[in-house]
């Protein structure tokens, strides 16, 4: 009998069930539709913050290379202006050693007649050795002053190159 209490009843019964059926589908692949469509947005923000990461660390690396290219432009001046001094002090002090072997001399540019006997310088110097003698100690003295000038501007500039080597 209760049969066919419901026998009138079954096809909305159907209906319902089909209707419910579609909606519990919909819903779950509404919720799977909408999980990848913020799945794909998240992605999209993560590829972008690693792309924009990743341009400043390059920037950052070429700025770094740049910098190194300076420093070692600059270490290098420096070192070739070092190696100028240090021939410019070898030329004083050769000039230096020359103005010593002519203020040294025997005047009339004579030497003793025995080898083993050094030449002896005569009793007084001339205006003209003096004079050169002045301009070339004054020369040796700025060559000094320029290197020693140097030496500090190189000790000032080394710690601020920091990564230089």
């Amino acid at each position: 009998m209760p049969w066919t209490l419901l026998k009138p009843l079954l096809p909305y019964l159907i209906g319902l069930a089909l209707l419910a059926g579609a909606y519990v589908y919909g819903d779950v692949h509404g919720h799977k539709a909408s999980e990848a469509s913020w799945q794909a947005r998240w992605t999209a923000r993560d590829l972008a913050e690693t792309r924009a990461k990743d341009a400043a660390l390059a920037a950052q690396k070429a700025a770094a290379d740049a910098a190194d290219a300076r420093n070692n432009a600059i270490m290098e001046a420096l070192s070739n202006v070092a190696k100028e001094r240090d021939a410019a002090l070898l030329d004083a002090r050769f000039a230096q050693r020359l103005l010593h072997a002519a203020t040294s001399a025997p005047a009339g540019g004579a030497v003793s007649g025995t080898p083993d006997q050094p030449g002896t310088a005569g009793a007084g110097g001339t205006g003209e050795g003096e004079s050169l003698g002045g301009l070339v100690a004054d020369a040796i003295g700025e060559c000094r002053r320029n290197a020693d000038r140097l030496d500090a501007l190189i000790a000032e500039i080394k710690p601020q190159m920091g990564g230089a080597k």
